[in-house]
């Protein structure tokens, strides 16, 4: 079952990387990645791939919070929030990316 959690937010992410060509970020990816920014010293090109990983993943979110309900979503958006995690994995330095775990539940919860 998971597998299959799997395949379909890749699908999503397909679909939303297509949507959001044009560069721009919500207020909300902007918030959140203010929210990292200092706790974690982002740089500026870190900055960058972090608020754009953030944006997929709102984007993402939005699409599963209004096909799903319930449980199924539920394990949809825990699904998506450990893919986000992981690809900030590529983003943050090591010691970066084990802060952000622990603040990622305070700040992005599920």
């Amino acid at each position: 079952m998971k597998y299959f959690y799997i395949a379909i937010i890749a699908l999503f992410s397909f679909s939303v990387t297509a949507q959001n060509a044009v560069g721009t970020t919500t207020p909300d990816a902007e918030t959140i990645t203010k929210s990292y920014k200092y706790k974690l010293i982002l740089d500026v090109n870190q900055e960058v791939a972090f608020k754009q990983k953030v944006e997929t993943y709102l984007t993402q979110r939005s699409a599963i919070d209004n096909q799903y309900s319930g449980d199924e979503r539920l394990d949809f958006l825990q699904a998506l929030s450990l893919e986000e995690t992981t690809e900030m994995q590529g983003v943050l330095s090591p010691y970066q990316f084990e802060l952000y775990k622990k603040l990622k539940p305070v700040i992005q919860p599920i």
